[in-house]
């Protein structure tokens, strides 16, 4: 779909960036939210332990004050009355503080899990922000990797993984209809009627020599699917439940560019892979462009996050998830004042999209809706926002120039347009570009 700026000049946005720009703030006042949740808890553990060991010390101080009072008593020694009362005052005195000291270590263990336990949820409201985000966008400048595998009963399970310049990886787990291809297990021949190729085979009673004969698969099932932007494989298998002999098809973007293994039925170790011919891997990529084209429709059938890191450590035991505020905020920032520079008011952004007819859609907000959103950030993180540039009037300097070139930002497919090309496939597709 093609977009413009709010001056009717072409845009270069593949998506609807006001639709965008609200969700993903949505996503960043969450994060930030919970980022200062995480910290007042961490502050308050801070106290807790503080305190405790406070009063801890002011018991041991109390013993040691005691016995040293006691030994400083005359008659403290010996076996006299005195000595006798002595003892038992002073080992009184340690038992009092012994228990005294559990009971603050205890009631300090009690307050320290319910921080853990408050600050888990912070943390679940980010896996939770995010997971928002990710079901309906795919943050700038996104690459993926889409898997889906046989199951004995019911469809393929299928998930999607991201990978952001912003740090963030993300696998997404997709519904797949029953009508859909794989909405069963398939076998190759309901996708081409006719394959083979040629495989190397050990044959002979005396000498065992290698041959290449002839392998028709079109009788096998597709067991895997893994699509990458680099490299695909297809994973083909005797049975119907997608195990047993069969063939490991690896493509690649650079050469060679398909390769075969062979999977032996019993253990499933692969044979050495070996290169096909140009007639076969022309079969075979046409048969990975045919599954790609269904596999792809899944794309924006997004229904769970099923994990997500940030800088390589999960998001749900990160203690800073405004780092991806910052990030995120920065990556589109250029673009979104881009569009406030060419609107034709200040107080919103405003774009257009072409529709039939010759006739174009005009889609806008108000800045003062973005900044009301930003009224639930607390105070300590509304500078990081600061870079959009949602004032009234931004001052002339801080206009981002229309010689910037401004970030790409990638769509999920509605499901009556075509697939993302985040997903780039390694047959002929450009790679993503990362972020400049």
């Amino acid at each position: 779909m093609s977009y413009l700026f709010g001056d009717s000049t072409p845009a270069p946005l593949e998506i609807d960036l006001i639709e965008f720009l609200r969700d993903g703030l949505d996503c960043c006042v969450e994060l930030a939210l919970s980022t200062d949740g995480l910290r007042r808890e961490a502050d308050r553990a801070a106290v807790l332990r503080h305190d405790a060991r406070m009063e801890v010390e002011q018991l041991e101080k109390l013993c040691s004050e005691v016995e040293s009072a006691i030994k400083a008593f005359p008659g403290a020694e010996g076996d006299g009355p005195a000595a006798r009362c002595a003892r038992a005052v002073l080992q009184s005195t340690n038992d009092l503080v012994r228990s005294e000291v559990h009971g603050v270590n205890a009631v300090l263990q009690t307050e320290e899990s319910k921080v853990e336990a408050a600050r888990a949820g912070q943390r679940e409201n980010c896996v939770k922000a995010l997971e928002a985000l990710l079901l309906r966008h795919d943050l700038p400048d996104s690459s993926g990797t889409l898997r889906l595998k046989a199951r004995t009963n019911g469809p393929y399970s299928a998930e999607l993984q991201m990978v952001t310049p912003l740090g963030i990886v993300a696998t997404l787990a997709l519904e797949v209809p029953a009508s859909h291809l794989f909405g069963h297990i398939v076998r190759v021949d309901r996708i081409v009627d006719h394959l083979e190729v040629h495989a190397p085979e050990i044959g002979g009673w005396l000498h065992k020599e290698e041959k290449m004969r002839v392998q028709r698969l079109e009788r096998l099932y597709i067991a895997e699917l893994d699509l990458g932007t680099r490299e695909s494989t297809v994973g083909l298998r005797a049975g119907a439940e997608g195990s047993g002999s069969g063939f490991d098809v690896l493509i690649s973007s650079e050469a060679p560019r398909v390769i075969l293994k062979r999977v032996a039925e019993k253990n499933g170790s692969s044979g050495e892979p070996f290169e096909v011919c140009e007639e076969d891997g022309d079969n075979l990529l046409a048969l990975l462009q045919k599954l790609e084209n269904a596999a792809e429709e899944l794309v924006d059938q997004r229904k769970a996050l099923l994990e997500a890191s940030l800088d390589e450590r999960p998001l749900h035991q990160h203690d800073e998830p405004t780092v991806l505020v910052d990030r995120f905020i920065q990556a589109i920032a250029p673009v979104v004042r881009e569009v406030a520079e060419r609107s034709p008011s200040t107080s919103e952004l405003v774009i257009k999209r072409e529709v039939s007819g010759g006739h174009r859609e005009e889609i806008f907000v108000a800045k003062s809706e973005l900044r009301a959103k930003l009224e639930r950030v607390p105070v300590a993180y509304r500078g990081l926002f600061d870079a959009l540039g949602l004032t009234e009037a931004p001052p002339a300097a801080a206009m981002v120039s229309s010689l910037s070139p401004p970030l790409t930002l990638r769509p999920v497919a509605p499901r009556n347009e075509p697939v993302l090309p985040a997903l780039a496939r390694v047959h002929g597709a450009e790679a993503v570009k990362p972020l400049a």
